[in-house]
């Protein structure tokens, strides 16, 4: 890790994605991303996240932002005097912290054989590490002796500069090895968002963890709920070892297997005095506007497809849709406001009286499939996530919900 590194990620939090950064910075914005993960892999700690087509430092990264910064300011004191400027700007600064730490092990020895000795590095090693160090900062910091070194004066004005930011860095990176060793062993699954916390996914995936963790302790297993879109990307950018999926079309570049079905529905609830005898999908929109889901999510491509076959041009570019990536907020609205809205057929529970479901034809059923990366661990995973799903299935997805083990019908 080196000043430059940490100057850099620091601008990059405070400006709020790389881009930003590399234009304050007048660096290469891919420069200013290998920073990032210097820092990141030297902290074990995502700093920054991908939203919608920008990268946007996460909470964590802010979190540590006040010691990083404290760090990228002491560093202006290294800096050679006339070369970084007025500005202090330090984002050129290649010191590396091992050199600090080394300079700080050697003021506080005041020998370079003994401090080479309990570093376990080459004399050699160390005095050029020094002697570099010296070029970095343009300044005179040692002076050899018959018994030892001494410091310079301005090496004595220093050494509190460079033990604070080592002490700091020290500090930041501290839990850096427990946290590498579980981002490390931890299995990542992305899955589409439950209907809500009774519902059938939400009780599989319940089951599924507490099975996991206790028949796999070593491995952690993370859980995480987004739209199809998100959980593809995540799964390309290696943020996900495995997905469950919605989609009718698996992505390219990964395996995968269905797991299970559920049949979906067009659903409103009744309006009062309204005959719903034989009732049809036209004439239930008609004057209700229509709630889905994003486009980005597996069930509106479903709802969509089902859609462009069942409405003619004009029928279709009448429907009001309110987009809401919420099924919790689509079932109230559905209940208590007007609207209607394409669902699994299980996403209300006890579904009251005045509730009308008209049930979609096959060819729109909601597939439910793992899908995972081509690599041993992400494959090996996938195939214990399989064996588990397929035991806890049957227990999970009860017989009287729609939801069945893939390749079942009642």
């Amino acid at each position: 890790m080196d000043i430059a590194a940490i100057a850099v990620c620091v601008a990059v939090i405070e400006a709020g994605g790389i881009r930003a950064a590399a234009r304050v910075t007048g660096r290469p914005a891919a420069s200013v991303s290998a920073a990032m993960r210097r820092v990141e892999a030297a902290l074990s700690l995502p700093l920054l996240r991908r939203e919608a087509q920008a990268t946007v430092p996460t909470v964590e990264a802010r979190r540590r932002l006040p010691e990083l910064r404290a760090i990228a300011r002491a560093a202006e004191m290294l800096a050679p005097r006339g070369r970084e400027g007025a500005d202090g700007d330090v984002t050129t600064l290649t010191i590396s912290l091992t050199v600090l730490f080394r300079f700080v092990a050697l003021a506080d020895g005041g020998s370079i054989r003994a401090t080479a000795a309990r570093l376990g590095i080459g004399q050699p090693q160390l005095s050029r590490q020094i002697a570099a160090l010296e070029a970095d900062t343009g300044r005179k910091l040692v002076e050899r002796q018959r018994d030892g070194v001494r410091l310079t004066a301005e090496g004595a004005a220093l050494l509190p500069v460079m033990r604070g930011i080592v002490d700091r860095w020290q500090r930041l990176a501290a839990g850096s090895g427990l946290r590498f060793r579980h981002s490390a062993t931890t299995w990542r699954l992305g899955t589409i968002m439950p209907l809500g916390p009774e519902s059938r996914i939400a009780r599989l995936l319940a089951a599924l963890l507490d099975r996991w963790h206790r028949e796999r302790p070593r491995q952690p297993l993370y859980l995480s709920s987004t739209t199809a879109d998100e959980l593809i990307a995540g799964l390309r950018h290696r943020r996900f070892d495995a997905a469950l999926l919605d989609v009718a079309d698996l992505p390219t570049g990964v395996e995968g297997r269905p797991v299970a079905s559920a049949g979906l529905a067009l659903m409103a609830a009744r309006r009062p005095g309204e005959d719903t005898a034989g009732a049809r999908p036209q004439s239930l929109l008609a004057g209700r506007p229509l709630a889905l889901p994003s486009p980005q999510s597996g069930l509106r491509q479903i709802a969509n497809r089902y859609l462009d076959d069942t409405f003619d041009g004009g029928q279709r570019q009448r429907l009001h849709l309110a987009e809401v990536d919420s099924i919790p907020v689509i079932l109230n609205l559905v209940l208590h406001h007007g609207y209607a809205a394409i669902l699994p057929e299980t996403a209300v529970a006890a579904p009251p009286g005045n509730l009308l479901v008209l049930p979609l034809p096959d060819e729109y059923r909601q597939t439910l499939s793992l899908v995972w990366l081509p690599e041993p661990a992400a494959r090996d995973g996938a195939q214990a996530v399989l064996s588990m799903l397929h035991d806890l299935s049957r227990a999970a997805m009860q017989p009287e919900s729609d939801w069945q083990p893939a390749g079942t019908r009642t």
